[in-house]
């Protein structure tokens, strides 16, 4: 077995990534402090290792030193997808956490991911859904404009065909119309408005309560968001930081 938290340590200290929130965006290279050894077992992913490895998905910072190991590697191992996923929703910047949900929409297929991320959303913690309504976004890019070094990935071979997704949006949009009428936690409103005006175009009812719901919340992002979606207003507004905190 690997000593994952003391590599891990390393390659921040190497990277200079001091702060979850302020340096998630970086994939410098690793091997000039992870010995060969380590990105092997890796890929590998012995029970050992895995059980290591799944703790450094769950720390907020050592989570990320998960990450320069993908890019590394050009790989996901498989014990670790449903936990890579979990970083992706975990990662509070929705800028950052493209860099989980990449690699593993390469490797598995953008709907094996996006699957994952709508089962996490019917069962997850409001903070969950949060970040699922963020990750999600990312499933919606064309793999093949996935920036990720995967065309000689280690045992990765290739990529499965990339099976559409339009019925999971779909389904997402429903389930995130649903979740906004009846869930009144203030950041899964801000985080699922934008979702409303397409979903009510399927279920119409149900779209009039939450866009009145949004019309007259108490929130002022919330309230200029769905103006915006409804063509009221030309400037999108600045959704505002999420409040809850990382870490599992």
């Amino acid at each position: 077995m690997q000593p994952w938290q003391t590599i891990s340590d390393r390659l921040l200290a190497k990277h200079q990534i001091v702060s979850a929130s302020s340096a998630e965006c970086r994939v410098g290279p690793v091997e000039d402090v992870a010995h060969p050894a380590a990105l092997e077992a890796f890929g590998a992913c012995a029970d050992d290792d895995l059980t290591e490895l799944i703790r450094l998905s769950r720390d907020p910072l050592r989570r990320l030193a998960l990450k320069l190991f993908i890019f590394a590697t050009k790989t996901a191992p498989e014990p670790l997808f449903d936990h890579v996923v979990s970083a992706a929703i975990m990662t509070k910047n929705p800028s950052f956490n493209k860099h989980f949900v990449f690699p593993l929409a390469i490797i598995f297929g953008r709907r094996r991911v996006f699957e994952r991320l709508l089962s996490i959303f019917t069962s997850g913690s409001d903070l969950e859904k949060c970040g699922v309504s963020s990750a999600v976004y990312w499933c919606s890019v064309p793999r093949e404009h996935m920036y990720w070094p995967h065309e000689t990935g280690r045992g990765a071979g290739a990529p499965p065909p990339d099976a559409p997704v339009h019925d999971l949006h779909e389904r997402f949009e429903d389930l995130a119309l649903r979740e906004f009428l009846n869930n009144p936690a203030l950041d899964v409103r801000r985080s699922l408005v934008h979702l409303v005006t397409h979903a009510a175009k399927r279920v119409p009812r149900l779209g009039a309560q939450a866009i009145d719901i949004a019309r007259a919340h108490s929130d002022e992002y919330i309230r200029s968001r769905i103006v915006y979606d409804l063509g009221e207003r030309k400037l999108m507004p600045c959704k505002p930081a999420l409040e809850f905190t990382d870490g599992l």
